[in-house]
């Protein structure tokens, strides 16, 4: 369909019955999207090979994380690749629909109270509460164009709703303070998400580049996250994991997420866990509380819909990623019984050359390991050891029970 926009100089609402759009997703992003989603199912199957390690293998929790996992990425490729073909907004007559997979979505203009915006998208508000808002991708043909029609015919609730959404905040987080003081608190929960944020960010680079003080960095990566969650409860949602665009709400966004990825590959470097089984439990166990809380000590997810159910999902799963990984630094790092010593027999090495170098052993089987096992080393030891040549090898029984070995760098 062609696109015919309403006359310049009228204001009155039925002007909008004149326009004729069909949007689907730009050519572009189609095409990006049959290169990116199959990737998502492809990286699951890769689990199994990042985490597998022992003769234990996954276990049973790793086996059912796996799958999973698997068939979860399985099946937002083939949801995203029919979308990315199929999906659209078409706007006839007045009236606006949105069509996808999971969504059969039809607004009259008339009933539309006004519109926010995202990064991503353009939410259309009903006036009714019982109808259903309308999503539209920025990435769409002719977003600009509608976008334009948006911010002239309705109110931007972004600028029209945030100050009543925040006062209603600050009557829950501040009950009984006059004016002045909930400004007061105001400035001071942005002064805290400003300083939790700079520390989240100074931190994970301290834990990416510093070897040195690695108890203490380490532990700064760990706690952050848990003062992050007690701040939003403590704020009582004035402080949110994350805000959409143009909200006076302040986020923490990076004080929680940065310290999680950086914990993990300190752990990966410098431990070799043959089995966590142990891990599972507790990280599943602190996803579900960490939505639990979320989801009851504060208002950010209390209109509970699909998008705060997602987000908590997607909160509840990063949870359980730094749980995991804490319970492996804590296991290695503060395992003080009597380590076993191994000697194994180096059988090929290698250089892996991609954005950062790095240096790897494959030695025979040994132990507890009854095949062949690649091992992360740092550049000396590899530089002193020789094919043939046995390595030193010390192996702990964990302290929460999770066995781990390491290659002495000395």
């Amino acid at each position: 369909m062609g696109v015919r926009s309403a006359e310049k100089g009228s204001e009155e609402l039925p002007s909008l019955a004149t326009v004729s759009l069909d949007m689907r997703m730009d050519k572009g992003v189609r095409i990006l999207s049959f290169i990116v989603l199959p990737l998502l199912p492809a990286g699951a199957a890769t689990f199994p090979l990042v985490v597998g390690n022992g003769p234990d293998g996954l276990g049973t929790l790793g086996l059912t994380i796996f799958s999973v996992l698997f068939l979860a990425g399985l099946v937002l490729t083939i949801v995203g690749l029919r979308d990315a073909l199929y999906e659209r907004v078409v706007i006839k007559n007045g009236v606006i629909r949105h069509t996808s997979t999971f969504t059969n979505r039809t607004l009259r203009f008339d009933e539309i109270r006004g519109y926010r915006r995202t990064d991503m998208y353009l939410y259309l508000e009903p006036r009714n509460a019982d109808l259903k808002r309308v999503k539209v991708h920025k990435y769409y043909q002719y977003s600009d164009f509608f976008e334009a029609l948006l911010s002239r015919y309705f109110p931007d609730l972004d600028v029209l709703e945030p100050d009543n959404q925040l006062e209603t905040t600050l009557d829950s987080s501040g009950r009984g303070l006059d004016e002045k003081s909930r400004e007061a608190l105001l400035r001071r929960a942005k002064i805290t998400s400003y300083l939790l944020n700079g520390s989240g960010i100074a931190v994970g680079a301290a834990g990416l580049f510093i070897r040195q003080y690695y108890e203490v960095i380490m532990w700064a990566l760990v706690l952050l996250p848990l003062i992050c969650l007690l701040t939003v409860i403590r704020y009582k949602g004035l402080i949110r994991m994350n805000s959409y665009e143009k909200s006076r709400y302040p986020s923490i966004l990076y004080a929680y997420f940065i310290p999680v990825p950086v914990i993990g590959l300190r752990v990966v470097w410098d431990y070799n866990v043959i089995q966590f089984k142990e891990g599972w439990y507790i990280a599943g166990l602190w996803g579900f509380m960490v939505a639990i809380l979320l989801m009851t000590g504060t208002d950010e997810f209390s209109k509970k819909t699909a998008t705060d159910y997602m987000l908590l999902s997607v909160m509840a799963l990063f949870s359980a990623a730094y749980m995991l990984a804490a319970s492996l630094f804590v296991n290695c790092y503060y395992d003080h019984s009597q380590l076993e010593k191994y000697a194994p027999v180096v059988i090929d090495k290698r250089i892996g050359k991609g954005k950062y170098t790095s240096y790897h052993l494959t030695l025979e089987p040994w132990g507890p390991l009854t095949s062949p096992e690649e091992v992360n080393v740092g550049s000396s030891l590899y530089q002193a050891t020789e094919v043939g040549d046995s390595v030193h090898v010390e192996k702990g029984v964990g302290l929460l029970g999770m066995p781990w070995y390491q290659l002495p760098q000395n």
